[in-house]
């Protein structure tokens, strides 16, 4: 009889296929025909089936194991669950004759199984559970089958058939009202793909959908990993494509059935096509004459779908066509309320001190949020002219700055924005408009999509709204309407938002002076107060820009200080301009006289030479004196609009914004010098406390990384500075590499910190490492050698300011390098500064060491316990415990001089009643010698299993143990086979310490044979085998030289004479005796020093 076969299933109905497929498997390997393995397996479909529906009460309760067992006569399944017993051998019979619609529902399967088996047998066990065996004899379905039980067969495949039918179409039930209330679309079309496969058992199950707008199917969902990866791809193909099933189906709006793709025209292979596809169905989803998308299923074997596949599928697809469109309808609606919750952001900045730059950002904003749209823009009027006023989208060189006005609505110039503005709604680029300014600047297709609403407000034209997107067909009507709808928003929010500007100007003129007064009376730092100034002189007196500049003692040099109404690049240009005496006239002037220097151009006036004004948007300005008891702190510089011929010879003015603007200038001043007495007397307080603060933040540290992380980000704040890097030297690969940065992008930090520098990659470094002392670039550097590389200088523009290095250094050893970049406003608390940035680095360079100091501690403790542990294993390596030897005794010591020892012992039993010894020496000590040891104790097992012969063991092992033996270690090992019984010993040397043997009555020990070669040395070594007896009361003695040769403190050696004393005093014992006996002696000879050798030795005494 063969061994059963088992496997155990899920209780799910979907592993009815797998359940099947493994019985047949059995039924012809018991060499049942055709019809017996058919027989089979609708008896065990039957059973199954039973047990998930009745027994369990349903799917996914519980398991169901199947075995299967043949012998010479029949197949044997015997199938066990753990739910509800049921016997089907006690079912009653069906009345076959009676009217279908007479019948008692149930028990027609139970029936079919018994007539289809030859015998069945079902028992119930607390234990086991519900065991159902069915029997099946070889021949049995020929030649034992009457023409009735023929009939009965064509019956059961009828029932089958409308079993599995009904099956299928409880199938497409459950999968319509599954998907029917989800109303994401992605988790929607994910959930019908995962219940056709599921419920279906094809292979390869697609859906894709329709995109009216673009003419394309797009691949939506998919089963298995590859679908999953075409979903992340986002495959397309075009909706008019002239070849393949799937474009076909969405333009005709009908179902493909082919059994044989290899003869269909239509087919061609496409990316979501398995490789083995043989045969595909593919069912369009229509939702009243609209095609949504195509269901496509494939399968890898040909002639698996009829014409009930193609109704249940097109069934299923109404019911998915059904939940596509509620889920559109549902995003539809949430994009509805989206917009409306968009219009309420816009409709509260109205209740806001909002500007209208504001108002119009967070209008195009929140467009973008709802509709489609690479960019976006509102162009409002001016006169006669439409200028762009604000731009938002995806490519930054776009921005207000590169529109110029379009320019009088009469000449006719972009017919489109103009057609736009005069129209009642928003109107839809056509592939036939002009282009737009927007789809002109970002280069779009000539098809691209575009959409413009009017703003009005009151039937009068305010400018207009547009979007523009590169892809065609972007927008429809749904757009239209809600792009109207944020236009008559955007209009109110605009005009009132004018309106409220114009209203509050007057009492901002007002209350600016008071504010500028209070300003600078409670603000506590220069860098507020001259900020405050900035911002509110161009708002008093209505000018664009103001910029000051503060003039440095020592060196009579003009440094920026503060600056407003310009970009980031005019800010970068301003924080650059450093103005020396001689440099400028009007500067010049401006401190001689103490008066203000009028520029009506200052591209042409010759006290301006330089470019920086005319770069910072200046075209006009007035240049201001900061005076403090007639001395001249500063500059203020206004970009001052006004009727120069107003200004008389002497200066006097009678323009009202000139009076308010000296005011700010003279409160400026006394500012400047109030603030500059308090910062002097807090700078001393403030190293202090900065370097304290450094202190605390990273006192409760402990990780490295986690310091230099705080003192990178801790320092900017301090100190004022722009960027901060520390870079560790690396003694084992001498580099320097980045170790923590602040104020690099993010998105190049980790290319910077993975980057090494090599002594010459990066002078300025390697300087300081070399001199110890901090170096500032360029102002330090011999010409251009102390420059950073190319990729640092990339991510610390602009270049031109300077580079402070730091040693981090303790004791003269530099640890790393602290590299800064000073801030534009800062040479004039450079020397505090660096006074904290000193303390910084020290506080860093401590940290390091610290951190050094650390990791060679717990490397310390680290190979601490691998030692330890190694240690603990090695002696599991040794016997703990001799086996019973029936008169015989065994003692056995072992003690490593280090953690882990090269020395070892072994016994073990062998046939026969026959004991092998083994006691070995690797020539090393510490953890080489133990692996050594390992190593050779593993080969030593495994040949004396294998050679009775101790020779013939040693031998072979000494072969295997010369490939591995390098840098010259080899072992010592003796190996010897007693027979307990006679008590004869044979063993073999391998350059091992001789064995001593002691007998009764002698006056000395005798010494077994000296050996051959120790193992490892040479291949091929053959090893003599001696044999000897022994007698009752012998004591054999095996030892390693780490006994013979300890030496004491003074440095004698114990010698094989002190030890063979020591046997002939202890003689007479237990073997346990003898070995403390000669243990302790040697303990005491070595005394307090530390033991030179490992120490291992083994008694064997015949009692």
């Amino acid at each position: 009889m063969d061994t059963p076969q088992t496997r155990t299933f899920p209780g799910r109905f979907d592993s009815l296929a797998a359940i099947g497929e493994f019985v047949t498997h059995a039924a012809e390997a018991a060499g049942l025909d055709e019809r017996a393995i058919y027989e089979v397996q609708m008896a065990v479909d039957e059973a199954c089936s039973n047990i998930i529906e009745h027994a369990y009460g349903g799917e996914g309760r519980g398991d169901i194991e199947c075995a299967c067992r043949t012998d010479e006569h029949a197949l044997t399944v015997t199938l066990r669950d753990h739910g509800t017993p049921f016997d089907p051998t006690r079912a009653p019979k069906p009345d076959l004759d009676a009217p279908l619609d007479e019948r008692q529902v149930g028990g027609l399967g139970a029936y079919f199984m018994q007539q289809l088996m030859d015998e069945m047998r079902f028992e119930h066990t607390p234990d086991l559970g519900n065991v159902l065996t069915m029997v099946k004899h070889r021949g049995s379905a020929l030649s034992e089958r009457s023409v009735a039980q023929n009939e009965l067969v064509v019956d059961a495949r009828l029932y089958s058939d409308l079993r599995r039918r009904a099956d299928q179409l409880a199938a497409v039930a459950e999968v319509s009202h599954a998907v029917a209330s989800i109303l994401d679309l992605d988790i929607l079309l994910d959930k019908i793909v995962e219940l056709v496969q599921a419920r279906f058992d094809y292979p390869f199950v697609h859906l894709l959908t329709v995109d009216p707008a673009r003419q394309q199917i797009v691949y939506r969902a998919g089963s298995g990993p590859r679908g999953k990866v075409l979903q992340e791809e986002g495959l397309v193909c075009k909706l008019d494509d002239a070849s393949g099933i799937v474009p076909w189906v969405a333009q005709c709006g009908k179902a493909v059935l082919v059994n044989d793709l290899s003869r269909e025209s239509r087919y061609r292979v496409s990316e979501f096509s398995e490789a083995d596809v043989r045969s595909e169905l593919a069912v369009p989803l229509i939702f009243g004459d609209r095609v949504l998308g195509v269901l496509d299923v494939q399968s890898d074997r040909r002639d698996v779908f009829g014409e009930q596949d193609r109704f249940l599928f097109k069934a299923l697809a109404d019911s998915a066509a059904i939940a596509i469109r509620n889920a559109h309808l549902y995003r539809s609606e949430r994009w509805r309320y989206q917009v409306a919750e968009s219009m309420r952001e816009v409709t509260g900045l109205l209740s806001t001190e909002a500007t209208l730059d504001q108002v119009l950002e967070a209008t195009l904003a929140e467009l973008e949020r709802a509709l489609p749209c690479d960019v976006a823009a509102i162009w409002l009027l001016r006169g006669d002219n439409l200028c762009v006023s604000a731009v938002r989208g995806h490519a930054p060189e776009v921005c207000v700055g590169d529109f110029q006005p379009v320019g009088a609505l009469s000449s006719g110039v972009n017919s489109w924005l103009v057609q736009a503005l005069n129209a009642d709604q928003p109107i839809i680029r056509t592939s036939q408009s002009p282009s737009d300014p927007l789809g002109t600047a970002m280069d779009f297709p000539l098809d691209y999509s575009a959409i413009a609403a009017p703003l009005r407000v009151g039937g009068r034209r305010l400018g207009i709204l547009t979007l523009a997107h590169h892809a065609p067909g972007r927008y429809g009507d749904e757009s239209q309407a809600m792009t109207a709808t944020f236009a008559s928003y955007a209009a109110i929010a605009i005009e009132n938002t004018r309106l409220y500007q114009e209203t509050q100007e007057l009492a901002r003129i007002s209350t600016v002076m008071l504010r500028v007064a209070e300003a600078t009376r409670s603000l506590t730092t220069l860098d507020q107060v001259l900020k405050t100034v900035v911002q509110l002189a161009p708002t008093l007196v209505n000018v664009k820009r103001c910029a000051i500049l503060l003039r440095d003692d020592p060196t009579a040099t003009f440094a920026p200080a503060a600056v407003y109404g310009v970009n980031s690049d005019q800010q970068d240009d301003f924080a650059r301009w450093y103005i020396a005496p001689g440099d400028e006239q009007a500067f010049d002037d401006l401190c001689q006289n103490k008066t203000p220097v009028f520029i009506y151009d200052v591209a042409t006036d010759s006290r301006l030479s330089g470019t920086v004004p005319w770069a910072l948007g200046f075209e006009s300005l007035l240049l201001l004196p900061l005076l403090v008891q007639d001395e001249v702190l500063g500059a203020m510089l206004i970009d001052y609009q006004s009727d120069w011929e107003e200004f008389g010879a002497s200066g006097a003015s009678h323009d009202e914004r000139l009076t308010i603007i000296q005011g700010i200038a003279l409160q400026t001043a006394a500012a400047v010098e109030n603030t500059r007495l308090r910062e002097a007397q807090q700078e001393e307080a403030y190293v202090s406390a900065a370097l304290l603060q450094v202190a605390q933040a990273v006192a409760n540290l402990n990780d490295l990384d986690e310091i230099l992380s705080t003192i990178v980000r801790i320092t900017p704040i301090l100190t004022g500075v722009e960027r901060c890097i520390t870079f560790l030297w690396d003694d084992e690969q001498s580099v320097f590499r980045p170790a923590q940065s602040y104020g690099i992008p993010r998105d190049k930090e980790a290319v910077f910190l993975a980057r090494r520098y090599a002594p010459g990659d990066f002078a300025l470094l390697e300087t300081v490492r070399e001199h110890g002392r901090l170096l500032v670039y360029p102002l330090d550097a011999k010409g251009d050698g102390l420059a950073p590389p190319d990729p640092l200088a990339d991510l610390m523009l602009p270049s031109e300011r300077p580079l402070l290095a730091v040693p981090l250094a303790v004791k003269g050893d530099v640890l790393g390098v602290m590299l800064l970049e000073e801030a534009s406003v800062s040479r004039r608390f450079r020397e505090r500064r660096l006074e904290i940035i000193t303390g910084i680095a020290q506080q860093a360079a401590l940290a390091v060491q610290n951190d050094r100091l650390q990791q060679e501690m717990a490397e310390r403790e680290r190979l601490e316990r691998e030692l330890q542990l190694a240690h603990e294993i090695q002696q599991t390596f040794m016997p703990g415990q001799p086996p019973d030897l029936h008169g015989w005794e065994l003692a056995f010591g072992w003690r490593a001089a280090r953690r882990v020892a090269g020395d070892f012992y072994d016994f073990f039993e062998l046939p026969d009643r026959r004991l092998g010894l083994v006691i070995a020496d690797v020539a090393d000590k510490g953890m080489p010698a133990a692996l050594f040891m390992a190593l050779t104790r593993t080969l030593m097992r495994a040949a004396a299993l294998e050679e009775t012969s101790p020779a013939a063991a040693l031998a072979r092992v000494n072969d295997l143990l010369v490939p591995d033996a390098q840098s010259g270690m080899f072992v010592t090992l003796f190996y010897a086979i007693l027979s307990l019984e006679i008590g004869e010993l044979t063993y073999a040397n391998a350059g091992h310490n001789r064995p001593l043997l002691l007998r009764p009555g002698a006056e000395e020990l005798e010494q077994l044979v000296k050996g051959e070669m120790a193992l490892g040395v040479m291949e091929g070594i053959r090893y003599k085998e001696h044999a000897i007896s022994l007698e009752p009361g012998d004591y054999l003695l095996f030892y390693t030289d780490g006994v013979s040769e300890a030496f004491s403190p003074e440095g004698e050696i114990y010698g094989e004479e002190r030890l063979q004393a020591t046997i002939q005093a202890v003689a007479g014992n237990s073997a346990q005796e003898m070995l403390d006996g000669i243990d302790d002696s040697v303990a005491a000879f070595i005394g307090d020093a530390a033991p030179s050798d490992d120490r291992t030795t083994m008694v064997l005494h015949w009692e």
